[in-house]
């Protein structure tokens, strides 16, 4: 599976369940294929989540 492909789904995911009218969604879908794609060919590592210890 290339990088294209791997973006497409994720943006598709990350979509998912959304309730937006059909020009926002597609706008929506670009922008996140876009920033997906980009990061996955810069070969960028994610950044690791920061655990915050609760209280309780």
């Amino acid at each position: 599976m290339d990088n294209k492909q791997i973006a497409h789904d994720l943006a598709v995911s990350k979509l998912y369940g959304a309730s937006l009218p059909t020009d926002k969604l597609i706008e929506q879908y670009r922008q996140y294929y876009k920033e997906i794609y980009e990061c996955l060919e810069s070969n960028e590592k994610p950044k690791p989540t920061k655990v915050i210890n609760s209280p309780y």
